[in-house]
């Protein structure tokens, strides 16, 4: 049968559970669940019965079974769920950065004893298949994931994120996978992602489906904060970008150096509420997005269209912020605030992006073309601004 293993680490603590929702565990099940979501983010293109037909074929539906079969283990033999080394963000993270804190509220108020696989331990994913395109298909939607995505709680905040080491196959050739690229001396290697755009099929943007996808999707990633070349911690990267959001997000609209800042108002909720669903008021209750059945409000989730992941080049981690296209919010849905009483108190029809075009606005004012960020390291040039970031993709 054909195959395809993958050698990977994590960079981030991944809050990936078992069935009590707590105990770490490496899940092959919530592996396949998050390579659906990245197929799909993938193929935004297509009409949804080609798309629905073809992610059948290849991860399974209710009437067929999977073609690509996948299987997880950690590498160390003497490691499994009991024993893999965990984490715990109010036990092993010291620094008290406050952009780690802030993505990691849960963590820090809500589920203070929650542990996840610690960063480093290293797993093997398997796939296998007897039709080899799908396995094939199967392969590049991991390659993306693993790039731009994570696993377990907060993912699309920079936990779970991991890296592929290497790759070991079987009935595959390298040459067959589109996302292995030749080096400057011939010989074949996993891309990272500058590799992404010659990977994935983009069309025209096709803003009206109801789920999130990279077609019209902006993708930036850091330069970091030492000579161009990266983060050496993961948490320095965490904080870097989660430090930038806080600032759009949370301190204000119009962000002022000086004492005259414009806080974030109850006015305000439509445009924080396009960063994701819910949200917590301090001390004042929640913010959901609510269905309306029949009169009946139900509420819901709307996850965050913006995915923070940490990616690894060379010997240097870099953080990256995707953001997805598609239908925020059904016609049917309102958002809504709930006083902690469970009153609601205000209400909104529509998200507005006013905070997430100013959050990427931000980050385009900082950017660098990517020949110019190569370039520079290679010929040993330091820009004067060390905290700009390189905005790579533009689809």
């Amino acid at each position: 049968m054909n195959s395809i293993t993958f050698t990977c680490e994590t960079i981030t603590p991944m809050f990936l559970a078992g069935a009590d929702g707590r105990t770490p565990e490496l899940r092959a099940p919530s592996i396949k669940g998050a390579m659906r979501f990245w197929w799909r983010a993938m193929h935004g293109h297509l009409p949804l019965n080609e798309l629905k037909a073809e992610e059948d074929k290849i991860f399974g539906g209710t009437d067929r079974r999977s073609s690509v079969i996948l299987t997880a283990r950690y590498v160390d033999e003497n490691i499994n769920n009991h024993t893999v080394p965990k984490f715990n963000y109010i036990r092993d993270y010291k620094e008290n950065k406050i952009g780690v804190r802030y993505f990691n509220v849960l963590f820090y108020f809500h589920d203070k004893d929650r542990e996840g696989i610690a960063p480093g331990v290293r797993f093997e994913i398997k796939l296998r298949s007897q039709d080899k395109s799908h396995l094939i298909k199967a392969a590049t939607t991991f390659w993306l994931f693993s790039i731009l995505g994570g696993l377990g709680s907060r993912s699309r905040r920079g936990n779970g994120s991991f890296r592929i080491i290497r790759s070991k196959r079987n009935g595959l050739n390298s040459s067959e996978l589109p996302f292995y690229k030749k080096n400057r001396e011939g010989k074949y290697q996993i891309g990272d992602i500058r590799t992404i755009k010659e990977v994935v099929a983009f069309s025209k943007h096709n803003d009206f489906v109801n789920f999130s996808h990279l077609q019209g999707a902006n993708i930036f990633y850091s330069k970091g904060i030492s000579r161009g070349k990266g983060f050496d911690k993961w948490h320095d990267a965490v904080h870097d970008i989660a430090f930038k959001m806080m600032q759009v997000r949370d301190s204000n609209t119009k962000y002022d150096q000086g004492r005259n800042i414009e806080k974030f108002t109850m006015d305000d909720i439509d445009k924080k509420a396009a960063f994701g669903l819910p949200f917590n008021i301090l001390g004042n209750g929640s913010v959901n997005l609510f269905l309306n059945n029949q009169g009946d409000y139900i509420d819901t989730r709307r996850a965050s269209p913006l995915i923070v992941s940490l990616t690894k080049i060379g010997k240097n981690l870099y953080w990256t912020a995707t953001f997805l296209q598609g239908i925020f919010m059904p016609e049917n849905a309102s958002i809504i605030h709930v006083d902690r009483n469970g009153k609601k108190r205000m209400s909104k029809e529509k998200e507005s992006t006013v905070l997430v075009e100013e959050f990427k606005e931000r980050l385009r004012n900082e950017w660098m073309t990517l020949d110019e960020i190569f370039d520079a390291e290679l010929e040993g040039i330091v820009s004067n601004n060390s905290n700009r970031t390189i905005k790579f993709l533009d689809f």
